[in-house]
């Protein structure tokens, strides 16, 4: 059985935005499991895409668009990650954390999308 290697991540990656969604409309405090759910699935999707990003540059290797983009994919986790981190120590909401946890959503969307398209 040959399974598309791009369906588990971009299952994860619906389950990421739909919790996150649900997380932020919330309100806060977050609610546990939700906050949880995310946390764990924005893990577990960029833990499975180093795997098959590894997996990939084994058997090709990657162009300098594909290593652009690829970087500009890890930049934007980590700005997710930060932001995100502090958006939920923090007692009040902060815009700054906000607005950069959104735009590294579209960022990461948009450098995935261009980082999937040189692997195909």
């Amino acid at each position: 059985m040959n399974i598309n290697p791009y369906l588990l991540p971009g299952i994860l990656c619906i389950v990421i935005l739909g919790f996150g969604f649900w997380t932020s409309r919330s309100g806060k405090p977050y609610l546990g499991i939700l906050f949880n759910i995310h946390k764990l699935a924005a893990l577990g999707g960029v833990v499975l895409v180093v795997i098959r990003a590894v997996q990939l540059d084994l058997l090709t290797k990657f162009s300098n668009p594909g290593w652009v983009w690829g970087a500009a994919a890890v930049l934007a986790v980590i700005a997710l990650f930060g932001s995100g981190a502090a958006l939920s120590i923090q007692e009040g909401d902060s815009p700054v954390f906000r607005r950069i946890h959104q735009v590294g959503v579209v960022l990461l969307l948009i450098s995935g999308a261009g980082f999937v398209y040189l692997l195909s």
